[in-house]
């Protein structure tokens, strides 16, 4: 009866473990599937961004060539700023994943060395339990 009983409960702990690593899985899923959003939203902007910037070159062009050179530097010097932004904002979205991924993984650590600590502990409660019985039983007899 009691390994029957031990034996539910380690299966009912592999279950809550198995839950835990599905919740896991899914919340990894979701946030991968929110910065892939994120990345096709940003890359749309982009598009539209580089559709207009051709427009505006065009217009620049047309309407003021006596300033082409210098408006062509200055939009130059804007665009090297822009992908530099982006380029900072790209590096800042992927440290944001990493240290989320090492926050997640220490913390599945943490949880599989704590459910491993509770399960030496209730091994030898329960072996201790069964000593004391054993001492009893035996006491009885004598």
């Amino acid at each position: 009866e009691q390994q029957e009983q031990e034996q539910q409960t380690r299966k009912a702990k592999e279950k809550q473990l198995e839950r835990l690593s599905q919740l896991r899985q899914q919340k990894l899923e979701q946030e991968e599937q929110e910065w892939a959003s994120q990345q096709r939203e940003q890359e749309e902007q982009e598009r539209i961004k580089s559709q207009n910037k051709a427009i505006r070159q065009e217009q620049l062009r047309k309407a003021r060539e006596q300033k082409e050179q210098q408006e062509i530097e200055q939009f130059k010097e804007e665009e090297k700023q822009r992908q530099e932004q982006e380029e900072r904002k790209r590096e800042f979205i992927e440290k944001r994943r990493d240290e989320l991924r090492r926050r997640r993984e220490q913390q599945e650590k943490e949880e599989i060395e704590n459910f491993q600590k509770e399960e030496q502990e209730r091994l030898r409660l329960e072996q201790q339990q069964s000593q004391a019985r054993e001492k009893r039983t035996s006491s009885y007899k004598n």
